[in-house]
């Protein structure tokens, strides 16, 4: 989960507290955390209240992005750790993968979303990878990615593919016991 909304997201928060509570320096994401979810101390609960809170701190990944574009030091530092650990992924891949010639490598997803700050210290980490990477625009979006993988079995990546199937779901029947049929008998009489 390193490099993704949620893991920025959460850092972003952190630093913000630090920020509310002298612990760290002043940094832009404490009036952006502000405006988001609304008093510090109450911040748990205003990221608990949605009811999935890894997606409510995952929705702070903008201001983080975004308090970086505008030069927020400490954002900054977030959003190139994020990049960082996303392209130590990609060359831990590429290392599996190994092969002779370049491979091919697409960025996709919500986090090209955030843009620049974001995609810019990830370029610059994998441009430094030991393996050739030929970077390329996506054909579409994880959706579509998600729907091919399971539309084709006979890809090479199905050993790797864990696929579930609906079972068919019957109420548990309760055990009868003798004050149930007593009580049946009773109510028919």
């Amino acid at each position: 989960d390193e490099g993704s909304g949620a893991w920025i997201g959460a850092a972003g928060l952190r630093a913000a507290l630090r920020a509310h509570d002298g612990r760290g320096p002043g940094t832009a994401l404490l009036a952006a955390a502000v405006k988001r979810f609304g008093e510090p101390g109450l911040l748990p609960s205003a990221v608990g209240r949605g009811g999935n809170p890894a997606r409510t701190v995952a929705s702070f990944a903008p201001d983080v992005a975004r308090a970086a574009a505008a030069g927020d030091t400490t954002a900054n530092a977030i959003v190139r750790s994020a990049a960082a650990a996303l392209g130590e992924t990609v060359l831990a891949a590429a290392r599996r993968i190994g092969g002779g010639g370049a491979l091919a490598v697409t960025v996709t997803g919500g986090l090209t979303g955030l843009g620049e700050p974001l995609l810019g210290p990830l370029r610059s980490a994998l441009a430094g990878s030991p393996h050739p990477l030929d970077p390329r625009p996506p054909l579409g979006d994880p959706l579509d990615g998600a729907r091919l993988l399971a539309l084709d079995a006979s890809a090479p990546h199905e050993p790797h593919v864990a696929r579930v199937r609906r079972a068919t779901l019957t109420a548990p029947t309760p055990p009868v016991t003798t004050s149930a049929v007593s009580q049946e008998c009773a109510c028919a009489n």
